[in-house]
């Protein structure tokens, strides 16, 4: 897992109350060979079943002049909608009624078109939720099991972040 996963991880674990899958392998169609893409976290708590990808990159797309608002929809979308994922997803879940959502940082949109990017992420069924949302919200644990992502907020807090 990457920080961002990992840090997503203890927030909905400690914060949420969820139980957690992480790197689910998704194989290949025909059984091809190479690298299986991944569902990077499954997410149950009693009847709410929750898929999270994490897309949160530590050099921002934004920096490039070439990236707009339609290529950054499908950037951050298009996992969500991937037959072979959304298959693994509903065979491990049992159902096709599940939220999804999205774990992001920065987008490489301009700060005006923001607002209406994320109404977008929305449209096509996703919930966007940035990285700085969980990291106050990690802030704030008194009590947590001391782990990678844990071991992350108690830097953050010793060093007043």
């Amino acid at each position: 897992m990457n920080p961002a996963e990992e840090l997503t991880t203890a927030w909905l674990q400690e914060v949420k109350g969820f139980f957690t899958m992480n790197n689910v392998k998704v194989p290949r169609e025909g059984g091809r060979g190479g690298m299986p893409s991944e569902i990077d976290i499954l997410a149950v708590k009693q009847r709410k079943k929750v898929w999270v990808e994490c897309a949160v990159s530590y050099l921002p797309r934004g920096k490039r002049k070439d990236c707009r608002f339609q290529k950054e929809l499908e950037y951050y979308t298009k996992d969500f909608f991937r037959k072979d994922k959304r298959k693994m997803v509903r065979d491990i879940f049992g159902t096709t009624k599940y939220e999804t959502w999205l774990v992001h940082g920065n987008f490489a949109v301009a700060k005006s078109e923001l607002p209406e990017l994320l109404k977008a992420i929305r449209a096509k069924g996703v919930k966007p939720i940035c990285l700085s949302e969980i990291l106050n919200d990690l802030k704030g644990l008194k009590y947590y099991r001391q782990d990678t992502a844990r071991g992350y907020v108690k830097v953050f807090k010793t060093f007043g972040m």
